[in-house]
């Protein structure tokens, strides 16, 4: 495993889509998917795919509820790419031990789950 961040310690934002549709009973199914692009820079050296980011600049209209038109869901498509593309270019990774992987045990307020391991 390795931990994937962004240079500076900043949150990354990743891009997701999500639909919530009424059922014949009454109750919400709700979906929920990333949206994900061609790993590039240091996430490439990990796997092929990476989450699409958004920066603060983009996170609030991003976040906007309701449907978007054509020429809306245009412009925050065609600036997700640029501004995910940034983004990407800042991202640094290390192999962290595979403790991380047991969600049984671990501890996920343990900072020893980030730190950096050599490889042997």
């Amino acid at each position: 495993p390795y931990f994937v961040h962004a240079n500076d310690g900043e949150l990354l934002h990743a891009a997701g889509l999500t639909t919530a549709e009424q059922n014949s009973e009454g109750e919400w199914d709700v979906s929920f998917t990333i949206i994900t692009r061609e790993a590039r820079d240091a996430a490439g050296d990990v796997h092929d795919r990476m989450p699409a980011f958004v920066d603060e600049d983009l996170i609030n209209e991003w976040l906007a509820p309701g449907k978007l038109e054509k020429d809306q869901r245009e412009h925050l498509h065609g600036v997700l790419g640029d501004v995910s593309e940034k983004i990407a270019a800042s991202l640094v990774t290390h192999p962290v031990d595979r403790s991380v992987n047991n969600v049984r045990t671990l501890d996920r307020n343990d900072p020893e789950l980030i730190a950096p391991i050599e490889l042997s």
